[in-house]
């Protein structure tokens, strides 16, 4: 039976040039996606990361029984991707993961730094969680003096059944000490860690790009499949194939905005209004480069060539 949880198999089966999508080889007819930026406020301040400091002013407009209508309402089981931001300082995030997680899939990306993270755990059941992506951001806990709150909550979790991943972005002033700082978590029983390239300029270098090969040897060696993939990185172009996005996977902002992916901004309407307008074909991809690959790895493929002299 095909369902959307085998995520990593499918991507895992990827290569270039294949005439149907992995979500169509991999997923059920009726399984979607939705990439759903929850708010835009976080209680961190990275220098690699985006600085969220002012919430989206309409972040509150739906309750959570009209967003879990909303999801049921379309008949399709969706895998909501949870991000932000930081999920965790939404004042509803527990109530909508119960909600969402009786008929749906959700993952969620975190820095796991919120005392609800122990609320979810014991609320929200497992089965339901794809991954959990807990951000490591080594270098703002040790100043906030917290990497003990991040061991703990992750293990609480870990405990519980829930398929969480620790996810350490190495940034180019860290390469020297990521591989010890993700073997000191290995060594408090952490056991799901993953290198992240960074991307972005520093010093004025344009990084993934100006990684020695060394150094992205030891940074992919050091990936976890469970959530971060080589093919991340080998794969970026997908202009002039065609792609589901926008039709199988969504990108919603925290008022219910809808755009075709995280890549491609075309308005689509409103989720939770009722005016969303979802694609009823697939549409030839005209970015220079995905900004999420996984969403291109998933959902792009090349139309088969028609023979003879159709094939002008």
């Amino acid at each position: 039976m095909k369902t959307l949880t085998n995520i990593q198999e499918a991507l895992r089966n990827y290569a270039p040039g294949n005439t149907k999508s992995l979500a169509d080889c991999f997923f059920g007819d009726n399984d979607y996606m939705m990439t759903w930026q929850i708010n835009n406020i976080c209680n961190f301040n990275c220098p690699y990361c985006g600085h969220y400091t002012n919430d989206d002013e309409d972040v509150y407009t739906y309750s959570p029984a009209h967003i879990e209508q909303c999801f049921n309402s379309t008949g399709k089981t969706w895998h909501i991707i949870i991000t932000g931001g930081e999920p965790f300082l939404h004042k509803h995030i527990i109530e909508i993961c119960e909600r969402l997680t009786q008929n749906h899939y959700i993952s969620v990306n975190t820095n796991l730094s919120l005392p609800l993270i122990k609320q979810f755990a014991d609320r929200i059941n497992p089965e339901k969680v794809l991954t959990i992506n807990a951000s490591i951001h080594y270098s703002e806990r040790k100043k906030r003096n917290n990497v003990d709150e991040y061991i703990d909550h992750f293990l609480y979790l870990q405990d519980r059944g829930f398929i969480i991943v620790g996810s350490y972005v190495v940034y180019p002033n860290a390469i020297d000490q990521f591989v010890t700082d993700l073997e000191f978590f290995f060594s408090k029983g952490l056991k799901r860690l993953s290198s992240k390239v960074f991307e972005g300029e520093y010093q004025g270098k344009i990084y993934p790009m100006s990684y020695t090969a060394k150094e992205m040897e030891i940074i992919t060696r050091y990936m976890s499949n469970s959530i971060e993939m080589p093919q991340y990185l080998q794969f970026r172009n997908f202009k002039g194939q065609r792609c589901a996005t926008g039709r199988r996977m969504l990108s919603m902002k925290p008022n219910g905005d809808i755009e075709r992916c995280l890549t491609e901004h075309t308005p689509m309407g409103n989720f939770f209004d009722g005016s969303v307008s979802m694609s009823t074909r697939d549409r030839v991809c005209v970015s220079e480069e995905c900004t999420c690959p996984y969403q291109g790895l998933l959902f792009s493929y090349k139309k088969k060539a028609l023979l003879g002299w159709f094939s002008k």
